[in-house]
């Protein structure tokens, strides 16, 4: 198995969004990866801890970056080349929001709480709605104000045309089975896959997403109908390419669905260790798809959403690199937080009686 080092070249910088950290979990909630290992990008001026929950999408040009933040305020928030704060756009439309895609100066959102994905104008890194202030509606999945389809994903082609991921149907759990749908035409270009999220798009014609259900990464080459697939670990999510490397993602499993309430049936253990579903990575692989690499991510957080590779363009200005030391902190910090929240509910459940 090969080094970090060898893996990356110096000033090299990989992005992975983190998300469901709790209240004081998500300061920490965008990390760095160099060849120096992994750190916190310092987001204080643009996480309310009070109310955000994490980043999830990640998108960005040449001298910009942008992610999407879940919590009670939607938002879309502008990082120049230093990863520093820049602007956000609080949204109006967009609810649940899970992967970001950037074309000609325009940054489309993915609104899976309402099957949608808009748009905003986001040239020069600067935010804007349209007329009204608001997103504009690119695409719609299902008429339902409701996470019917779990619209999750989005990536565009080189002629243009946008390619969506969806899966499930959010009263019958058990459907977890979707496709990947060519917006532009109709068409169905995959289907029956099990819970597709992450799609990308390389400059050779390569689309690349991750079958989660089953720990896949999967890879269609330009022209072809096949795919070619390797099983890692855990819940794949999230990947990116390096020009040398795929990084793909693996989170550990929810045992308890977020959108439906119900109990997941966790699948049959594909490691030795018989853990695979309890531990977060990260995966090197080679562009034949064997393991170059693995990171245990289980230190820094439980579950990956997007992975972005920003080459040698982006700098960060500050960054935590305690990272592990960090997480335990807000884990105790959260503890302490929720036992003075009951604490403080005693007198007043007595004084009710």
């Amino acid at each position: 198995m090969r080094e970090l080092s060898e893996i990356l070249n110096r000033g090299e910088v990989i992005l992975i969004s983190c998300c469901n950290l709790g209240s004081f979990g998500s300061r920490y909630s965008l990390a760095a990866l160099t060849t120096e290992g992994i750190s916190w990008v310092n987001l204080d001026d643009a996480i309310d801890a009070s109310t955000d929950i994490g980043v999830t999408g990640i998108a960005a040009t040449e001298s910009d970056c942008f992610l999407a933040v879940q919590g009670k305020q939607p938002r879309i928030l502008s990082l120049g080349s230093d990863l520093r704060l820049n602007g956000q756009f609080v949204c109006k439309r967009a609810q649940d929001i899970h992967s970001l895609a950037e074309r000609d100066g325009t940054l489309y959102i993915v609104s899976t709480a309402r099957n949608q994905v808009v748009s905003i104008s986001c040239k020069g890194g600067a935010l804007f709605g349209g007329e009204k202030g608001q997103e504009k509606i690119a695409f719609t999945g299902s008429i339902t104000k409701e996470d019917a389809t779990h619209l999750n994903s989005i990536c565009f082609v080189d002629r243009g045309a946008m390619l969506v991921s969806m899966f499930g149907i959010k009263w019958r759990a058990d459907t977890r089975f979707g496709a990947i749908l060519d917006v532009s035409n109709g068409t169905t270009v995959h289907q029956n896959i099990g819970e597709p999220h992450s799609l990308t798009y390389l400059p050779n014609g390569v689309v690349t997403f991750c079958e989660s259900r089953t720990s896949s990464f999967c890879l269609q080459e330009p022209g072809s109908d096949s795919l070619r697939k390797v099983r890692l670990s855990g819940y794949t999510r999230g990947c990116t390419f390096t020009g040398r490397h795929f990084v793909v993602g693996s989170s550990c499993r929810r045992y308890k669905s977020r959108s439906s309430a119900s109990f997941n049936e966790m699948p049959a253990c594909r490691d030795p260790h018989g853990n695979s579903w309890q531990r977060s990575s990260l995966h090197f692989l080679n562009p034949d798809l064997s393991v170059a690499l693995h990171l245990d991510f289980t230190p820094y957080a439980p579950e990956i959403y997007d992975i972005a590779f920003l080459g040698t363009r982006f700098t960060p200005s500050e960054l935590f690199r305690d990272a592990a030391a960090r997480r335990i902190d807000a884990m105790h910090d959260e503890i302490r937080g929720t036992g003075k929240y009951y604490l403080g509910l005693a007198p007043r459940r007595r004084a009710s009686k």
